[in-house]
């Protein structure tokens, strides 16, 4: 693994770690039913990817450390609304998609270009139904259709 490679991963990693501790406490504080259930999916697909990218390095011999950043309160009270929560939460949808498309486009390895875009598919997938659910509660208009 060259040190290209590793960056894509760790950095995939950091991403995920933060990402996996933020969508525990929004689904912590969340207030609706189905967005609590949406962030606790997002957790454990935040999970999976952290975990497969740790393997991923580990097989190549190379510790998978990742700086800690805390941990959630215990906090039920929200200090935002669930409809900002999901629009925070698919601002940093696009924004792992763009990286994920990145790693892709510049990893030499094939296995990690495999991983780049199942990872994406994953994260378009979880977005996706973030942007139904966003429609359906009124947060988000419905794109207009052709015909």
């Amino acid at each position: 693994m060259d040190s290209y490679e590793l960056t894509i991963l760790h950095h995939n990693m950091e991403n995920n770690n933060i990402g996996m501790t933020l969508m525990y406490a929004f689904s912590q504080v969340a207030k609706e039913k189905e967005v609590k259930e949406y962030f606790h999916k997002g957790m454990e697909l935040s999970s999976k990817i952290l975990k497969e990218s740790s393997k991923m390095l580990l097989d190549d011999n190379i510790s998978p450390t990742i700086t800690s950043i805390g941990n959630a309160t215990n906090s039920k009270d929200s200090p935002f609304s669930d409809k900002l929560m999901m629009y925070f939460n698919y601002l940093l949808i696009n924004l792992t998609l763009g990286a994920n498309a990145f790693a892709f486009s510049f990893a030499l390895r094939s296995d990690i270009k495999l991983k780049a875009a199942l990872f994406t598919k994953d994260v378009a997938d979880y977005g996706g139904e973030g942007i139904k659910l966003m429609v359906k509660m009124g947060w988000l208009e419905k794109p207009p259709k052709v015909g």
